[in-house]
Order: structure tokens, then sequence, then C-alpha cells
């Protein structure tokens, strides 16, 4: 009996070094109430005492430091300094908080589960999950949300119950009955529904590299939360425990079996030697079937034979039309580092349709580099993290994207094509934050909508019709805008001018510097911010063939041309020579690209960072790479 207790209590105390070790908890660390009064036999000020998890010991720890902030979707832990780590999938953060005032993510995600619940959409681990009813089989939600599309289980009631229909009647994504008649010819998504018709069951994944928290994100009001793979370790730690308690409660009914038929004092080592087989066998036939589990493939979707198809039809499609960067960029400088390529295949991902982008920007946000831009036939908009390799996220318009502006490192404005709307877009909680229309009279004589934008500032655009260029000042708290005529004098000046940028320049005082790219005069045009001209560079030459986009810095303009990537030297917007050159390329195209698309570029450091977007082999692809400024041409 002995040796019973003793295999027991063996046991025991491997389980609780497992289950402690795989769910990274630490028994010593107080409850959040108590931080206070252990913070006074810790450390002299009660402010700095903390107690956070060290992912190098992978344990908890207490210490003494400055409290500092991080953002919503983060958690502090400790390594070495305080830093910021992403939300367990399982839990989120909805709001800023100090790293002395919880060792966590506070709140856990709801989990859609009830009866007729689906998941709607949980990209955020700075947000609850939010739920919608599963229409496809007839289930509806009891109270109406807030949103018609879906439901917010941490605000409101989202319970479903089954909806019924006539019997020529479905349900809709609306919820509402419709008559068959009206889809038995055609996908739902054919129909002009309010909510979707698939809906997105993307989970927020998270990542496991440290992100550093400064003190300065306490101004922060919006978080971006990336896409990455889920983890299993709370699941896995579960799955042992259990396991565990089953070997547990097997000793126990072995030993008593044994000790009442009397046989416990026969051959007591060949006893032992029995029990531990059997235990051995039974861990390794449980472990062989959790790898076989972990093996299997998990699929949502509700086709997975027609999803395997076109995997295998896109593979094939993407080994024949592979593309090396070599065979069609030549980069004249002296250091470069390319950073990513997308090829068609991984812009186009999800969607339905082959990506068309033609704008993009970089922001950064959390020291991270995106690159954000709009794909227009899927009228998408599109945040990459270009230095990782995950899954992008992405919103949808209502109608067809045309041009964005960044306007800072969380908003950038969107105009549709043929339209006379302006959105402005969070490309953080990628929402839309507001909607302006103009007046047609606003801009008499555009016949085409807006074709070009630049953001002066949040509340200040320049807008073009490709002839004439407007100022536009926006009204938040109205949601309108006001818009006058921009460098009226410069009428005649422009044929086809939509690709503008800016740059601040001291001028007697910091000043915009506004350069207008006329395409088919083949004109870089400088113009002040008090709308006086600057100064003009024409050329018939590759440097200013079909410019289809243009970036500026303090010195330098940068245009994507059909030919490939010029640059223009100027000094606060008037011209120069480059090397007595007129202007130096870039980026020459090596081999034959079908079309430009876009251009955009970031500084950062000692570090200009360029996205160069084209068409090759009737794909869109991407193109980011980086070099220093000083660097001299070949």
């Amino acid at each position: 009996m002995k040796v019973t207790v003793n295999v027991t209590c063996a046991v025991f105390v491997y389980l609780v070094y497992c289950d402690v070790g795989l769910a990274n908890y630490s028994l010593e660390c107080p409850e959040i109430s108590h931080w206070k009064i252990r913070a006074g036999g810790v450390c002299n000020i009660t402010d700095k005492y903390h107690c956070l998890y060290d992912p190098n010991i992978e344990k908890f720890t207490e210490f003494c430091d400055s409290p500092k902030d991080y953002t919503a979707g983060y958690k502090a832990v400790h390594s070495g300094n305080i830093d910021g780590y992403l939300c367990p999938a399982n839990r989120y953060m909805p709001f800023n908080l100090k790293s002395n005032m919880t060792k966590g993510c506070i709140y856990a995600k709801s989990k859609c589960n009830d009866e007729g619940q689906l998941v709607y959409h949980n990209r955020s681990l700075a947000e609850d999950v939010s739920c919608m009813c599963d229409f496809l089989n007839g289930y509806a939600f009891i109270q109406k949300p807030k949103n018609v599309c879906f439901c917010e289980p941490s605000m409101e009631d989202c319970s479903c119950y089954k909806k019924q229909c006539d019997e020529t009647e479905i349900l809709s994504p609306d919820y509402g009955c419709i008559t068959y008649k009206l889809v038995k010819t055609q996908p739902l998504d054919s129909h002009k529904f309010q909510c979707h018709s698939c809906q997105d069951r993307t989970l927020p994944e998270t990542s496991d590299r440290m992100t550093s928290v400064s003190p300065s994100l306490s101004v922060i009001s919006s978080t971006c939360i990336e896409t990455v793979p889920c983890n299993i370790r709370t699941l896995v730690a579960q799955f042992i425990l259990i396991m565990m308690m089953v070997l547990i409660a097997v000793i126990l009914y072995i030993s008593i079996i044994l000790f009442i038929s009397g046989c416990w004092n026969e051959d007591e080592g060949n006893k032992q030697n029995y029990t531990s087989n059997k235990i051995r066998q039974t861990v390794e036939t449980n472990e062989k079937n959790s790898t076989e589990l972990a093996k299997t493939p998990v699929d949502d979707n509700l086709t997975v034979g027609a999803r395997e198809q076109n995997t295998t039809r896109i593979l094939k499609q993407h080994i024949e039309n592979s593309i090396k960067v070599a065979d069609y960029f030549i980069i004249n400088c002296e250091h470069y580092t390319i950073l990513q390529f997308f090829d068609g295949v991984k812009l186009q991902g999800k969607f339905e349709r082959k990506p068309r982008i033609l704008d993009m920007c970089f922001v950064e946000i959390h020291n991270d580099i995106h690159l954000v831009y709009i794909d227009a036939d899927n009228r998408s908009i599109v945040v990459r993290v270009f230095a990782i390799d995950i899954e992008p996220r992405t919103e949808t318009f209502t109608h067809e994207p045309n041009r964005l502006a960044k306007i800072d490192d969380t908003t950038v404005g969107v105009i549709y094509k043929k339209e006379l709307h302006i959105v402005i877009f969070d490309v953080c909680k990628m929402e839309r934050l507001f909607s302006y229309s103009i007046a047609q009279d606003s801009i008499v004589e555009c016949d085409g909508g807006i074709q070009g934008i630049l953001a002066l500032s949040r509340t200040e655009l320049i807008l073009s019709d490709k002839i004439h260029l407007y100022r536009c000042k926006l009204d938040e708290p109205k949601e309108k805008a006001e818009v006058s005529n921009f460098a009226a004098s410069f009428k005649e000046k422009f044929d086809t001018a939509r690709r503008l940028t800016h740059v601040t320049v001291f001028k007697g005082g910091w000043q915009s510097v506004i350069f207008v790219a006329d395409e088919n005069d083949k004109k870089l045009t400088s113009i002040g911010q008090e709308e006086n001209f600057i100064d003009d560079h024409t050329g018939q030459n590759r440097g200013l063939q079909n410019v289809r986009a243009i970036g500026a810095t303090e010195q330098r303009v940068y245009a994507a041309t059909s030919a490939g990537i010029s640059v223009f030297r100027h000094e606060k917007g008037l011209f120069k020579k480059i090397d007595d050159a007129d202007y130096k390329m870039l980026v020459d195209y090596e081999k034959h690209v079908e079309h430009t698309r876009g251009l955009c570029i970031h500084l950062d450091k000692d570090y200009i960072y360029i996205a160069l977007s084209c068409v090759i082999k009737h794909d869109d692809v991407v193109l980011v790479f980086k070099f220093k400024p000083n660097n001299t041409f070949k």
C-alpha cells in the first residue's frame, strides 16, 4: 500500500508540474487586489510593484520598476525590460492600461457556440468576438441587435431561434424571409443584401515575437492586431490534465483490486512492473492518438472539395508563372535590400478575383511598417505587414475604390471611381470613420469624378479632376466638405494631373511643397502651399514616361513610370540636376512589364523604403525594398 501511495504522489507531483509549465502559470503571483499589500514587502514604492510573466524563464516573476503604458490588445511581460505581448487568442484587452495594474489580458472572448450561433468576425485582440445566426439553417436573432448583421455578446443578447418562413421562402443573410425564386438561379453572393452571405470566421492570431512598449503609447487611441496562427497550449494542458487524472484513477483501482484479492504480497516487484507497463502503454496510446488528431486538417469552409481543387489550380498556375525578381528589376544603387516580393497568387489570397492595385502607402504601427493598398477589382482595402508572412487584414467597400492618400499612421482618405465621395478610413480598426459627399456644383467641370487625392493634414486635402486642383476642408463634427479652387491661375497648365504628393520644407517657416505629375505632358510641377508657382520640369524622356505615381522626400522626387522608377532632385521645390543629368533611374525594368500601377515611399531612420506595384504576365505584383538615401547611383 505504501508503494501505491508513493506512485500516486509522484504522478500527482508530475501532473502539477506539467500543468503549471504548459499553462505558464505561477502559484506565487498574488491576486490583483493583494498587490498593494504585497508591494509593501517587496518595493519601497507601491506603484513600482509588478508581477508579470517572464518568457525567458517561462514563469511569473516579481520585480520593482516604473510602470509603463501598453495598448489595447496587448499585455505586459517582463523580459529584462517591460515589453508588450499580444493577448492569447481566447482573451482580449479592450483599453490601454499600465503595466502595474494587471498581469494579463482581462476579459475572456465569447465563443458564439449557443444554438444557431456562428462567429461573425474575430479579428482583433482588442475587442470581443461578434456573433451571427446561422441563417442558412433558418436561425435568426431573438432580439434585433444594434447592427442587423451581427451581435456583440458582451453588450447585448445574441440568442438565436429557428425562424419559420413560408414553403416558397428561405431566410436571407439579413434574416428576412425572401421568395425562393429570387435566389434559386443565382448564388446569394450575387444579391445585394446588407449583410455578407458568407460570414468571416477568421480567428485573431497571436505572435511569439516581442514588441517593445514605449511610455508614449498612452496617447495612442487605436490599436492594430495582426493575424497569426492560433495558440493551442491551453488545450494541450487541459488534455494532459484529463489524461493524468484518468491514470491516477486506474492506479487506485488496480491497487484496491489487488489488495482485496490477497495478491498484493505475491511478487510485489512483478506487479509493480506490470502496472508500470500498463501505464506506459496507455500513455503511448494516448500520445499516438493526440499526434494523429493534431495532424488531422481542420477546415471551416463548407465546400472542402471545391477549395482543394481551387488551391491545386492556383499552385499549378503559380509554378508555371513564377517570377524571379532579378529577371525583371534592376535596382541602380550601391547598397539595397529586397524586403518582399508579392506575386499574383500571394496578393490574391482568399479573394475571388485577381487583384488590381491602384494606390499604396506605408504606415507605421507598433514599430512595424505596414503596406496599405486598395484593390479595385475586389473593392477592398488591404493592410499587410510585409516583414512577416501572415494573412493581411481586409475590408470591403460598397463602391470601387480609385485612389487613397495617407493622412497619418492610422488613417487614410479613399476616393471612389467616378464618384464625388471621400471616405476617411481607420487602418488599425479597419473601419470607416467619416464619409463626405461633395456637391456637384463644387467641382463643375468634373465629369469623371475625383481622380487624385493628397492629404496635407487630417482636415485639409488637395483633390484633382485631371485638369483642375481643388482645396478641400473637412468638418468632422458636421461631416461636411468645403471645396474651393486651388491654384486657379494654373488652369491651362495641366492635361492629366492625377498624381500628387507633397513634402514639408523650411522656407522662412515650415510649409508644404506640392508636386503634380502630368502624364500626357510629361511634366512635374511644384506648387507652394499658398498656391504660388515654384518650378516646372518638362522632358520627353523615360524619366517622365506615363507617370503612374509619385513620392517625395526633402531633396528628391520619385516617379513610377512605364520604364521603372526615376528620381529627380529638388531644393525646396526648385528642380536641380543629378550628376549633370536631369534625372536618374533608380529602378529599370529588365524584361517586359505590361503596366506600372503605383509607388509609395517611407523614411525610417537611415533608410528609404519603396514599394512598387506593376503588372507582369497579366498579374499584379508588388516589390518592396530599402536603400540608404545617401547612396550614389551606379
